[in-house]
């Protein structure tokens, strides 16, 4: 693996293995406080560039996508969402944001599997592009089980959902699949990097397109899976706004994403297919 991955406490606090997913309200309520964390980004980005806090909002969280109306905020946006603009506008602070959306969240909100189609427990997949590159999703659920997806007493159901996905790639797309690649904050942990092939993870490189982060790969890091901050990660994040640099943002990041690819004949070695 490259030489930033590390282990660390949070590694293996993120989902359920016995218990159920936290949904609706519930899970809108104790987002609440990483909610608050990326309207304060947003409201700093919004400064520094001199755009509207809606505009900032939607280009620079994942509260869009959290709330069902898109993958992404880009291109054009839900009018539901267009709606709010003007509240989030005029509301003046982080917190009377926060009250302006969360009867909306408690509303609307979706998990992060709300997208995937193809899962094979906590992986999905989507179909080779016309290069034949097939794009890899970690998407666990949030939940209130003790143990977390990459602890490792669940390192064996995490192989034998990659083995289950890439033999199901492989019979499915045929030589239509010819290389896979991640996008993730994970990579920077030993316990998820560890599942993949040497030549996935020795290929690290930065996000290419870093310029909006709207996406679990960078707001991931701060949650455990219970939903709950991690103070390691948040705090110093917090602490760091006043030193946002626009054109560097994944750097304000603890764990800024990182790219890996490999040829997809590494994976099917590396799970005997």
């Amino acid at each position: 693996m490259a030489q930033n991955a590390r282990n660390w406490k949070g590694e293996g606090e993120m989902i359920a293995e016995d218990a159920p997913a936290l949904q609706g309200p519930v899970l809108a309520q104790r987002l609440a406080p990483w909610f608050a964390l990326q309207l304060a980004f947003a409201a700093r980005c919004a400064a520094l560039a001199g755009i509207s806090p809606a505009e900032a909002v939607t280009n620079h969280t994942a509260i869009y996508k959290r709330m069902g109306f898109g993958p992404n905020a880009r291109g054009p946006l839900h009018e539901e969402w267009l709606a709010l603009g003007p509240a989030l506008d005029a509301a003046g602070s982080v917190d009377a944001q926060l009250a302006i959306l969360m009867p909306e969240l408690e509303r609307r909100i979706v998990g992060y599997r709300h997208y995937s189609r193809d899962l094979f427990g906590c992986f999905s997949f989507d179909a080779p592009d016309g290069e034949g590159q097939v794009k890899l999703h970690f998407i666990p659920d949030h939940s209130d089980a003790q143990a977390g997806p990459l602890h490792a007493s669940n390192r064996p159901a995490r192989m034998a959902e990659l083995k289950s996905m890439f033999a199901h790639i492989r019979q499915a797309h045929g030589e239509a699949a010819k290389s896979v690649r991640g996008l993730s904050w994970l990579y920077h942990t030993r316990a998820y990097g560890s599942l993949f092939p040497e030549a996935f993870t020795t290929s690290l490189s930065p996000d290419p397109d870093p310029a909006l982060p709207q996406g679990m790969r960078y707001w991931g890091q701060f949650l455990t899976h219970r939903c709950q901050l991690r103070p390691e990660t948040a705090e110093p994040f917090r602490a760091g706004l006043s030193r946002l640099d626009l054109s560097r943002l994944a750097d304000a990041f603890p764990y800024p994403p990182l790219q890996a690819k490999a040829s997809i004949s590494a994976f099917y070695r590396h799970f005997g297919l």
